[in-house]
């Protein structure tokens, strides 16, 4: 089963997929144009948010190791 979809409001945006913590956030980062990013995650999620790559790996795309 896949879910992936965006939720958009004013001054956030929200995106949802399986397994594509990463690459939406390097997504973002890249659309954005930014270098600094801010990641919030509960207690339950810390280990996933713990292995999201580096700022300067989602800077440059590379998502992977």
């Amino acid at each position: 089963m896949s879910l992936n979809f965006d939720h958009v409001t004013l001054g956030q945006r929200v995106l949802f997929g399986i397994g594509a913590a990463a690459e939406n956030l390097a997504a973002e980062v890249s659309r954005l144009g930014v270098s600094r990013v801010m990641v919030i995650a509960s207690d339950s999620e810390t280990g996933m948010a713990g292995a999201l790559p580096p700022a300067s790996r989602l800077r440059s795309g590379t998502t992977t190791s």
